[in-house]
C-alpha cells in the first residue's frame, strides 16, 4: 500500500479527534482526558436532544415501535451478554433520531462525535449492567415518542447521555485507580 491513503486515512483520524500528529513526530492516538470526557458528551447531550425534538415530528409509529421491538429482543438476550446485537440496535436507534433532524449540519456534528464515542461504547460492553440501563433510557425515549411526548423524551434522552458520561467518567477513575497500585 501506498503512502498516500494511509497518510488520508490517518488524517481523516486526527479530524475526528482519534489520533494526534505532529509534523516533526508522526502519529499517536490520542488520549482522553477527564475534561475531555465531560466536553464530548455535554456536547452529545446538547446535539441530540436538538436532534429529537426535530426528529419527533417526522419518526413515525412503525419505525418507533420497530426499534421497541429490537431493544425487547436485545434484553431477552443479556444473560448472553449479546455485545455486537446490542451495539447495533444502540446505534440504529441514535442515528434513526439524528437523520429524522433532518438537519445536515446535526447529522455531521453527530457523526464526529460518534468516532469519539465509539471508543467508549465499546468499553462499556464489558459490563451488562450498562448495556441494561442504556436498554432501559432508549425504552423510555420510544415510549415517550410513541405517546408524542417530546419533552419526556427529551429529559430521557438527557438522563441517559449522563449516564453514559458517568459510566465513562467512573472507568476512567477505576483505570487510574488500578494504575496507581
Amino acid at each position: 500500500m501506498s503512502r498516500t491513503p494511509v497518510r488520508q486515512a490517518l488524517e481523516r483520524l486526527v479530524h475526528e479527534g482519534l489520533v494526534r500528529s505532529d509534523p516533526r513526530r508522526g502519529f499517536w492516538t490520542s488520549t482522553f482526558t477527564a475534561q475531555d470526557i465531560h466536553e464530548i458528551y455535554d456536547l452529545r447531550g446538547a446535539l441530540e436532544v436538538l436532534a429529537v425534538r426535530l426528529a419527533a415530528p417526522r419518526l413515525s409509529q412503525e419505525d418507533l415501535k420497530a426499534h421497541l421491538e429490537a431493544l425487547y429482543a436485545v434484553r431477552a438476550e443479556l444473560d448472553t451478554h449479546p455485545v455486537l446485537r446490542f451495539l447495533q440496535v444502540d446505534i440504529r436507534f441514535h442515528i434513526l433520531i439524528t437523520r429524522a433532524s433532518n438537519n445536515g449540519r446535526l447529522i455531521h456534528n453527530l457523526s464526529l462525535l460518534r468516532s469519539q464515542l465509539s471508543m467508549f461504547q465499546m468499553q462499556d460492553t464489558f459490563y451488562p449492567r450498562r448495556m441494561e440501563i442504556a436498554l432501559n433510557d432508549h425504552e423510555q425515549i420510544l415510549l415517550a415518542l410513541l405517546a408524542g411526548n417530546v419533552d419526556e423524551a427529551a429529559e430521557c434522552l438527557a438522563r441517559h447521555i449522563r449516564h453514559a458520561k458517568e459510566g465513562v467518567l467512573a472507568d476512567i477513575f477505576l483505570e487510574r485507580k488500578e494504575g496507581v497500585s
